[in-house]
């Protein structure tokens, strides 16, 4: 009788042990969840920041940079458990996730709200750099350009519809939508309602994109401008659903005010582009103490220099720079103003307006058509009417001028 109840008093203390060790797991994993967030925006230095971060001794981190997780409806339906068991267990190391879809995306805001609890919410850091609206749309452009440039010409003996399917060449198709290819837009016109939702149904069935037919060149022998001409140039880009995405990422106000209706103004560390790029060490020594780092960064520790692309001809001509600096009209004087607005811990650098003319992308003025003899006859304006015609932009090469 004594040996059975000493047996089941030893079950029962192993079954206790058992619980309170996955218990503690448990507790240690969830504490590996990030207590930093670089949120954006795209297309603004976050890839060389979250690099840097990942370098310190203090920070816990794996391989992917862009969990998604609170962006993108199919990652966060998985719930908390999936999130966590997406980051190492580090103990008490700082972790990261640096998702610059974040800041943009009008579901983030409320599913941290949802997800963290009022205490742990208030806990977390984030790190915001923003960079000029113009720059930052064409740089989103042109890096999707170039994505798919590189995956057709690694990939020349897949299918059009394989190419049509890529997440690097979805995007950039013309076959891959329906709407329009005009060679020119008038932003103003643009309906902006549905961008959001069919970003998401592009990433939940990417087949719904998948069906013109259309003949595509011979990859394996075209050269590289003759692909890029296969790709939407900027102005088309800005019509498709993706485009109409990429506009709205440039809506910091929009964004900021979304933000701070779930997190405190402290909790914010908030840098323009081209202070990151010009004063990188005095940036990363106030971040240092906004995350409370016991230890430096790493030796040589420095940010790449922005590199301006020009692919090919790909249409940011003159007006249509000038339509979107008109757009972007408030992300401003008055933007700065509000980042500046109920700023405690003065850590941050002074955010500096926004100058379009010096940071907007160089654009594509278009020659004059020439008219030809056999047409100089049609074009001629007849006596009763002094009115010509206007001319028609060249599809001759173009002049870059700043």
């Amino acid at each position: 009788m004594n040996a059975v109840f000493l047996l089941f008093v030893l079950c029962t203390l192993r079954d206790v042990i058992s619980a309170a060790n996955n218990t503690a797991k448990k507790l240690s994993h969830e504490s590996s969840l990030p207590s930093v967030f670089i949120i954006g925006a795209m297309k603004a230095g976050t890839t060389s920041l979250s690099q840097i971060f990942r370098a310190h001794d203090e920070f816990c981190h794996d391989n992917l940079k862009e969990k998604n997780f609170f962006s993108f409806d199919q990652n966060y339906k998985h719930g908390k458990q999936w999130y966590i068991k997406t980051f190492p267990d580090c103990g008490a190391s700082v972790t990261l996730d640096a998702t610059p879809t974040y800041f943009s995306d009008p579901e983030t805001p409320k599913r941290l709200k949802e997800f963290f609890s009022p205490q742990e919410l208030r806990r977390k850091k984030f790190v915001l750099i923003l960079r000029e609206p113009v720059s930052r749309l064409y740089s989103e452009y042109q890096f999707r350009h170039r994505g798919c440039l590189r995956y057709l010409k690694s990939h020349p003996s897949s299918s059009t519809t394989d190419h049509m399917q890529s997440p690097f060449c979805m995007r950039m198709l013309p076959d891959t939508y329906t709407k329009s290819k005009k060679p020119s837009v008038d932003i103003s016109t643009i309906d902006y309602k549905r961008s959001y939702a069919i970003t998401i149904l592009h990433a939940n069935a990417p087949d719904t994109y998948t069906k013109s037919k259309k003949p595509f060149v011979d990859i394996s022998t075209a050269t590289m401008e003759q692909l890029a001409k296969q790709l939407l140039d900027f102005p088309s880009f800005l019509q498709v659903d993706h485009g109409l995405t990429a506009m709205k990422r440039s809506d910091y106000h929009e964004h900021w005010a979304r933000w701070l209706e779930v997190v405190r103004r402290d909790q914010l560390f908030v840098v323009n582009f081209k202070t990151l790029i010009s004063q990188s060490n005095d940036v990363l020594s106030r971040l240092r103490v906004f995350l409370h780092l016991e230890s430096d960064w790493s030796a040589n520790t420095t940010l790449p220099k922005p590199i301006s692309h020009v692919d090919y001809d790909s249409g940011m001509s003159c007006d249509l720079r000038a339509q979107l600096v008109k757009r972007y009209e408030r992300e401003g004087p008055q933007l700065a103003k509000d980042i500046s607005a109920g700023l405690i811990n003065k850590l941050e650098p002074p955010f500096p307006a926004f100058d379009p003319a010096l940071e907007a992308p160089p654009c594509i003025k278009s020659r004059p058509k020439i008219p030809s003899s056999s047409s100089s006859n049609s074009s001629t304006p007849s006596p009763g009417n002094s009115k010509q015609k206007k001319t028609q932009p060249s599809s001759s090469p173009t002049k870059l001028v700043k």
